[in-house]
């Protein structure tokens, strides 16, 4: 009898995390509740039940079982880092805090307790105690990912930019020293490296391989779609395939922004209006270093996000002297003071047409700019963003841009949410509400290497306050 209820349980949990990674929350969830009657005293069921309905946010039950799992197993280190996970969602800062030094305290070597405690500290903007968390971690492991790149956001958030660099750049280095030899490569990514190789006028090895590479290959009909490489090619590529073979610099200028958009952004105590359009965001210098710098450095690692570009981010070579005194020079007026940088990223559109789609993100403020010259756009009035100003429901949650993309059309479809086009225009900036559903117009930019559309996107803040 023992063994018939062992294996039915085994079946029941292994459909149950089945259908955890498949996305179908509800049958998971009836899947652990039956597991559970079968064994009742599963710690283990018990508390991937509590994972669940943390995903679900219903945090009160999810407590109330993770509260079930400590009863039974006191030194359950991850019980209490999730639960603590559900009280920093609720608002309930000195619980969260205790829960994750609880599990630290637990098992010294969880390092994603330590990060979920600085995340936790960052969040309620203890700045300098966020430092510390992450530090716990880097004493032990000095290349822990999620430690650097918190710290570094930290030290930003401090104002030492220097500091935060440093982390970015390692974060990069460590990146590149771990990366698997490649795998696979899309024919849009090739044809985009190819033309920088040419842009730049080095690495002419390089390129001859990915010339080699493109005309052997069967490709499939859509650019975008990724190819498995041969262990051959793979080993031929692992060199330089989105490895920094060619950083240029970006320095820190006199002046990151014009005189006209301080005193713009200095007039914008909140972003709640709408929109705001600041045209001539960056000063001359800044704008040619910083278009230079991407489109000479090798730091478009993703091209698998969104169809038609690549993209690169803060901790995969975004960051730089130049991009962090910009951050500091918008954290020092009215519309970003008090509001810490969470993320940054700059997508390229390799194909002339390519669009983003309708999606929003998890941040106060977004704030968009354009580098691309006026010259490289075939059609004025478009190819900027379309902002649609009614919010999304309260309850609104994020999965990823994919899943999220569809939801949000249908939602629009249904709605009159009130939509803004704002036409591209090179060096323009556009600051709104990160939770407002955002997309591209129609694109259609001009063919050439130096034509391709190149947006930044800064989030500042957190969507809510606890």
């Amino acid at each position: 009898m023992a063994d018939s209820y062992t294996k039915e349980f085994e079946a029941v949990a292994a459909k149950a995390i089945d259908a955890y990674k498949s996305g179908d929350l509800i049958y998971a969830e009836s899947c652990w509740r039956e597991a559970l009657k079968l064994k009742p005293d599963h710690v283990g069921a018990r508390h991937n039940l509590g994972v669940l309905l943390a995903r679900k946010n219903e945090h009160n039950a999810a407590i109330e079982t993770f509260n079930m799992v400590i009863k039974a197993k006191p030194d359950h280190a991850r019980a209490h880092a999730n639960r603590a996970g559900i009280l920093r969602a609720t608002g309930n800062m000195r619980g969260a805090l205790a829960g994750y030094q609880t599990a630290i305290e637990i098992d010294p070597n969880f390092f994603q307790a330590y990060v979920a405690k600085g995340d936790a500290l960052f969040f309620w903007q203890r700045f300098t105690e966020a430092v510390e968390a992450y530090d716990a971690v880097l004493l032990r492991n000095e290349n822990y990912l999620g430690a650097l790149r918190g710290r570094a956001l930290a030290l930003l958030a401090l104002g030492d930019e220097a500091a935060a660099l440093n982390d970015f750049e390692k974060i990069f280095l460590v990146r590149a020293s771990l990366e698997f030899r490649p795998s696979k490569i899309s024919r849009l990514k090739l044809r985009h490296d190819l033309d920088q190789l040419s842009y730049s006028g080095k690495g002419k090895k390089y390129a001859k391989i990915l010339s080699n590479l493109e005309s052997e290959i069967h490709w499939p009909e859509d650019e975008n779609e990724p190819v498995r490489l041969s262990k051959t090619w793979s080993k031929s590529l692992e060199e330089f395939f989105n490895q920094p073979t060619n950083i240029v610099l970006a320095e820190k200028v006199s002046e990151p922004l014009t005189v006209k958009a301080i005193s713009i952004l200095n007039s914008l105590d909140e972003i709640k209006d709408g929109p705001q359009i600041i045209d001539g965001l960056l000063h001359e210098d800044a704008l040619k270093m910083l278009r230079y710098y991407l489109l000479k450095s090798t730091i478009w690692n993703d091209f698998t996000h969104i169809d038609g570009f690549v993209a690169t981010y803060l901790e995969t070579g975004l960051a730089s002297p130049l991009f962090l005194q910009l951050v500091t020079a918008l954290r020092q007026t009215s519309a970003f003071r008090n509001l810490p940088l969470v993320q940054g990223w700059a997508f390229k559109g390799v194909s002339s047409e390519a669009r983003i789609g309708m999606h929003s993100d998890e941040a106060k403020l977004s704030l968009n700019i354009w580098l691309t010259p006026d010259n490289a756009n075939l059609e004025p009035e478009h190819g900027g963003l379309i902002v649609h100003r009614h919010l999304p429901p309260a309850d609104w949650s994020l999965s990823n841009y994919s899943d999220d993309k569809a939801r949000i059309e249908k939602w629009i479809l249904q709605k009159n949410t009130d939509s803004l086009e704002i036409p591209y225009r090179e060096n323009r900036a556009v600051i709104f509400d990160s939770r407002l559903f955002h997309g591209s117009g129609s694109m259609k930019f001009a063919d050439g290497y130096e034509n391709q559309r190149i947006n930044i996107t800064l989030l500042f803040g957190h969507s809510r306050k606890l």
